[in-house]
């Protein structure tokens, strides 16, 4: 499924790196997978725990208003 990309929170690594992404049903989505209908590299799960590639990260996750 294509979407337009329309970031829902900011992912800040340990390295500095900030990465807009969208949550849609579990999956978060840069707007490069969005464009290219690539599965989401980034998950956050019902409790608010939030992966990469299946794996605990370090980094914070901001919600974007």
């Amino acid at each position: 499924m294509k979407i337009k990309f329309k970031p829902t929170h900011l992912i800040r690594l340990d390295n500095g790196e900030a990465i807009p992404v969208e949550l849609i049903d579990g999956a978060a989505y840069t707007k490069l997978e969005a464009e290219t209908i690539t599965p989401a590299d980034y998950e956050c799960d019902e409790a608010g725990n939030w992966t990469y590639q299946g794996q605990p990260f370090n980094g914070t996750v901001e919600t974007i208003k």
